[in-house]
């Protein structure tokens, strides 16, 4: 009895080791697919970071989407944040900071047209956050402190006004189709 629990524990941590490499190793394979959309490099980065933890692989899928659609300004802005944001998570404020900061100068171009708005609200957001964890003392302070009420609520706040920042975008966005599209309608009845 007691061995053919063991052997069915056994063979349930083999499947999961199995599935779970074959899986990371399928979303490294999507990295180098010539056929992929830059909505697909989005969902990918993002499964990466969700479902894996992986970091290091959504960073590889945001650079590799920035490398091969140069001229996507608008896309090419929130896939920069996004990096910044990775390393605001893995705390490595100094290059989180930095990134934050290219993109806040970035909307100081004449280039800042083709920029949705909430990219540069969220980095003056990340900066924030980054100078309230340099002054709370960092990784080491918070093990040993319990957050406050406060702090999560801070952080829920941040997380809502990501959200946020986000879906008012894509509403700009299908807002501008749509003007777009009207336009095209009107000129051709004319």
């Amino acid at each position: 009895m007691k061995d053919g629990k063991n052997m069915k524990k056994s063979l349930l941590f083999v499947l999961l080791i199995v599935f779970a490499f074959t899986s990371c190793n399928s979303l490294k394979k999507d990295l180098k697919n010539p056929d992929l959309t830059p909505e697909e490099f989005f969902q990918k980065a993002q499964e990466a970071v969700i479902d894996w933890n992986r970091y290091k692989l959504a960073i590889q899928y945001y650079e590799e989407f920035m490398r091969r659609y140069p001229d996507m300004k608008n896309k090419i802005i929130e896939a920069e944040y996004e990096i910044a944001f990775i390393k605001f998570r893995q705390r490595k404020y100094d290059d989180a900071e930095a990134r934050f900061k290219q993109i806040l100068d970035k909307y100081n171009t004449d280039e800042a047209v083709y920029y949705p708005n909430w990219p540069a609200l969220m980095s003056n957001k990340g900066l924030e956050n980054i100078a309230e964890e340099r002054e709370k003392g960092g990784f080491w302070k918070r093990l040993f402190n319990k957050k406050t009420a406060k702090e999560k609520a801070a952080e829920e706040e941040f997380k809502q006004k990501r959200r946020e920042a986000k879906a008012k975008a894509k509403l700009e966005k299908e807002q501008r189709k749509a003007a777009k599209k009207a336009a095209r309608q009107k000129r051709e009845a004319e």
